[in-house]
């Protein structure tokens, strides 16, 4: 018994022993408090992974060049009276935010691939498309619903018929061409959420429903026009080419299931689905039109666009559907994957979480996840807690924060926005464990109402602690800011982000991808060689530029060190953008001078010098931004304690 208790003992006091040694304990003096500091900051980057990004040298250029721009957007913006983007609602801020040199660099940053968004309100803006519908060959044939009695969300839909239906169908259509009502800017401001944004959804930002009621009118405003061949032919080949022009060189969309693909028939053979001739015949599934089309877009795109990497598609469900309504769309999911695996990667659910089924209430389809292709699944898509049931649907077992649990449990290999896995800290050490990688969409969530500071938005706190983020721009055809970049600005500006942290959000773009293992080496080379021009021809950019404002120095850490020297220092201050090109100096007093490292412009770091003997002693320090002529900083270094 007595050997047993002193076991314990030894054990228990071994085990104390091995905390103290990893504690870090109180220190004694600035010396000690320094190094203590710069262990938390090096454990917190080792938690995060960002410390596994080495810069290059070209690549420290553009990181201390990019910061210079975020520090003067940031002094311009910070006032109150002019609002910082992050802070603000996006339909405020979004010119200034095109306008920013912050957003003119970042929208040549090779971003990897937009991992979310839906494909039918994608990052084509909607003028794009309707300038493409109003040069059509067929735009005398451009139909806008003028009056509904279905439904006042179906006002302003537009679509290609020979001849529309009757009104006695329950919508009055009317011509575009030369209809002053219908002009490109109106249909517009009656297409875009930022345009019909209510008083009562600006006045309550995160009222998620409000806004959600307002995005459901508008999915239908061209989605029947863009299953015309030659427009789809078009939206593509836009999709892919804006894409391109903004540094993303692959897009996985959400596509709906059996799209069908349609010409106008002007014979009069096709009068009963009013002159549109669908193409997919009768032994063939419902969507082989739309495939084929897809697949010869991209062919002809790649072969024009070496570095284009490619374009993916992961049918989604309504989560609104019943149980065979989802299988019905598996099944059309399952023959689309068999038939076109080159395209098509997986399955996803979507629409407004809240207010739709859980993923629970389909668990007969998705439990046997075998037979499904692999799993996207959006979840986590909402403000509320777990106890409280949103969905009308009665049937429905539990609400939407609860498909958190679903999607760890059925084995999805991403999750689409996830702001809501925050309130479930153990499910995300599951996805961290388990490599499951969250796709945030930032500017979605603040315009959809579940964040309405992006300062505050979980994303960052997912990248601090190291699990997997992937960026994606959900609708921003729709939402009107058609624009992925903007999403990139916002959390650039917003999370305290840097170069390491940008190539990490492009290098999982590929990493947690639907590509191939073998796609994923060819991607990985071509964004690499992307991402290689890039920064050598922002340095080259970056250095010729003219700094005119002096530095100034306001702090070293820590202001005593060793006798014998060794280590280094911080200096703390501001406007250190002379040194973003040059070779940093440090001098302390008349003992040698050392390497500095410029690592933003508010922070360098300096070596501190051996010396041979132990006298105490206080020493000036200076510091060069450019190799030669030194700046005396009004900051001392006392050599005084035994290491």
């Amino acid at each position: 018994m007595m050997n047993r208790i002193y076991f314990l003992y030894v054990l228990i006091s071994y085990s104390i022993y091995l905390s103290d040694q990893y504690r870090l304990k109180n220190p004694e003096n600035e010396y000690q408090y320094s190094k203590n500091r710069d262990s938390l900051i090096a454990e917190e980057e080792k938690l995060s992974s960002v410390d596994e990004i080495n810069l290059n040298d070209d690549e420290k250029i553009v990181d201390n060049y990019l910061h210079f721009l975020k520090v003067n957007e940031f002094l311009k913006t910070s006032d109150s009276s002019v609002g910082f983007p992050p802070s603000r609602p996006i339909e405020e801020k979004l010119e200034d935010i095109k306008r920013s040199d912050v957003y003119k660099e970042l929208i040549n940053l090779p971003k990897g691939g937009n991992m979310h968004t839906h494909e039918s309100f994608h990052i084509v803006g909607q003028r794009i498309m309707l300038e493409e519908m109003f040069n059509s060959e067929d735009f005398e044939h451009l139909y806008v619903i003028e009056e509904s009695t279905i439904s006042s969300a179906r006002l302003h839909n537009v679509d290609f018929f020979i001849n529309p239906p009757p009104e006695s169908s329950g919508d009055k259509w009317v011509q575009v061409k030369d209809n002053p009502n219908y002009t490109i800017d109106k249909l517009i401001s009656k297409h875009l959420l930022i345009n019909i944004l209510t008083d009562h959804a600006k006045k309550y930002p995160t009222d998620s429903a409000m806004r959600w009621r307002l995005m459901n009118t508008l999915w239908g405003k061209i989605q029947g026009a863009l299953r015309h061949r030659d427009i789809r032919r078009k939206m593509l080949w836009n999709l892919f080419d804006s894409s391109l022009k903004e540094g993303v060189q692959f897009v996985e969309t959400r596509a709906n299931h059996g799209e069908r693909i349609y010409v106008l028939d002007k014979t009069g053979a096709s009068a009963s689905t009013f002159g549109r001739k669908y193409l997919d015949t009768e032994d063939e599934f419902v969507g082989q039109t739309y495939l084929q089309l897809t697949r010869e877009v991209v062919a002809e795109f790649s072969a024009q666009n070496p570095n284009f990497i490619g374009y993916k598609i992961i049918m989604a469900s309504s989560r609104r559907v019943t149980n065979e309504g989802l299988e019905e769309n598996l099944n059309i999911a399952r023959a689309m994957f068999e038939r076109a695996n080159d395209l098509v990667r997986g399955v996803d659910m979507v629409a407004h979480e809240d207010a739709g089924r859980s993923h629970m209430f389909f668990l007969e389809n998705l439990v046997n996840t075998s037979r499904n292709p692999t799993s996207y699944f959006h979840g986590g898509e909402t403000n509320y807690a777990d106890d409280l049931i949103i969905s009308r649907f009665d049937s429905d077992p539990v609400n939407a924060l609860q498909n958190t649990y679903e999607i760890v449990l059925l084995g999805a290999k991403r999750v689409g926005h996830g702001v809501g896995f925050a309130k479930h800290p153990y499910l995300l050490n599951e996805l961290k464990k388990r490599d499951v990688a969250i796709e945030i969409c930032p500017v979605s969530n603040q315009i959809l109402g579940y964040t309405a500071d992006l300062r505050n938005h979980p994303g960052v706190g997912y990248i601090r602690n190291g699990l997997p983020v992937i960026l994606g721009s959900d609708d921003p055809g729709n939402f009107g800011y058609d624009s992925f970049t903007v999403d990139w600005y916002e959390v650039f500006m917003g999370w305290g982000l840097d170069l390491r942290d940008l190539k990490k959000l492009a290098s999982n773009s590929i990493k947690y991808s639907v590509l191939t293992e073998e796609e994923k080496q060819v991607a990985v080379q071509k964004w690499e060689a992307s991402w290689n021009n890039y920064t050598a021809t922002t340095r080259l950019k970056a250095c010729k530029l003219q700094f005119k404002i002096d530095p100034t120095f306001n702090r070293v850490l820590p202001r005593e060190g060793a006798l014998n020297g060794g280590g280094k220092v911080h200096i703390y201050g501001r406007h250190f953008e002379k040194g973003i090109c040059q070779t940093i100096k440090c001098k302390f007093g008349n003992y040698e001078e050392t390497e500095g490292e410029l690592l933003n412009t508010y922070l360098i770091n300096c070596q501190v010098p051996s010396k041979s003997n132990n006298d105490v002693e206080e020493v000036p320090i200076s510091i060069s931004l450019n190799g030669t002529s030194f700046i005396d900083t009004d900051l001392s270094f006392t050599f005084k304690y035994h290491n």
